[in-house]
């Protein structure tokens, strides 16, 4: 894989990884803020749909958990076929 080149803006380089962070996280932001406002203030039709751009926004933003000291199953298996 080739190393991430940094991105040129205003004469300063900026990491690619942190800008689409930046950008991911202000979308999610404002989804967010605008499915509250809708489903606080607002009388609406579509309240199931603020109610599941609320959820998918909450759900991307919260890490994956992970157990540890659990072997991976895959990995396992595939050591398995190779030895056999």
């Amino acid at each position: 894989m080739p190393p991430i080149q940094p991105w040129r803006c205003c004469a300063y380089q900026v990491p690619r990884a942190e800008v689409v962070y930046a950008c991911q996280i202000s979308a999610l932001f404002i989804v967010l803020v605008t499915a509250v406002i809708n489903l606080t203030f607002r009388e609406t039709l579509h309240t199931e749909l603020w109610v599941a751009l609320t959820c998918s926004a909450i759900g991307y933003i919260l890490p994956q958990p992970k157990l540890k000291n659990v072997p991976d199953i895959a990995k396992l298996e595939r050591e398995r076929s190779v030895s056999v």
